[in-house]
């Protein structure tokens, strides 16, 4: 959504400025209902089900850091509620020179065994994501 873009833009020039941390954000997610695809057009008979999933950011994904609430993968609707991080690069080169593989390793899915821990916990942990951006 244009709007997650237009407060991420605003949220940089006014708060992060060169901070280059990685921010909280809430994305949210629905499953839409099955649709049947024919491959006829491979010449084959076998047809494939599948459902569209896309996480979806918006203007209210970054609401989590001016309420210190964060929504931990929680269900309203149908609606799934996802933690996740994003980290605004500075600069285009930086971009390019940054280690996406060691980006995901230190801040995707921390290790999922607590003592202790609950299952919602462990699903929370699972259900998050990463985006990594320039913004000039």
């Amino acid at each position: 959504e244009p709007s997650f873009w237009l407060s991420l833009s605003k949220l940089k020039l006014h708060s992060l400025k060169l901070n280059e941390d990685p921010v909280p954000i809430q994305g949210s997610f629905s499953i839409t209902p099955p649709t049947i695809r024919n491959s006829k057009d491979s010449g084959s008979n076998n047809s494939s089900v599948g459902g569209l999933v896309r996480i979806r950011l918006d203007q209210s994904s970054l609401s989590s850091l001016d309420t210190n609430a964060t929504k931990d993968c929680t269900i309203q609707n149908e609606v799934r509620i996802l933690p996740g991080k994003v980290l605004v690069v500075n600069t285009k080169e930086g971009f390019k020179q940054c280690d996406k593989n060691e980006f995901i390793s230190t801040h995707g899915v921390p290790p999922l065994q607590e003592e202790g821990g609950e299952e919602e916990a462990v699903l929370a942990k699972l259900a998050s994501f990463l985006v990594l951006t320039y913004m000039n």
